[in-house]
């Protein structure tokens, strides 16, 4: 279920018009890395061969999605203006409002 709800993650990010196109780059290497003929560990075995190309896909899109989330949350931080409204202000404290009553 982590897997699936990462990919779709992968996907919003590839297609979000605010992440930048060379950040799209990274999870599309490591697509092209599977169809690579040369390999880290060669193919010999169909097994053996496809973990490095497997690590080298689970590593590529984490780093996007960090750096890609890290991006669109610095961007939203900046559109957001705070608002500081100054005020006076007077503690009451409990018996004092018994006092009034």
């Amino acid at each position: 279920m982590k897997i699936i709800s990462s990919l779709i993650r992968v996907v919003y990010f590839l297609t979000h018009h605010k992440v930048p196109l060379w950040l799209k780059a990274i999870p599309l290497l490591g697509i092209a890395y599977l169809f690579w003929p040369r390999d880290i560990l060669m193919d010999f075995s169909f097994g053996v061969g496809l973990i490095d190309d497997l690590i080298v896909v689970i590593v590529l899109f984490s780093l996007f999605k960090k750096i890609a989330s890290t991006k669109l949350n610095d961007q939203r931080s900046k559109k957001q203006k705070v608002k500081v409204v100054e005020a006076k202000y007077k503690v009451i404290h409990q018996d004092q409002r018994e006092k009034k009553k």
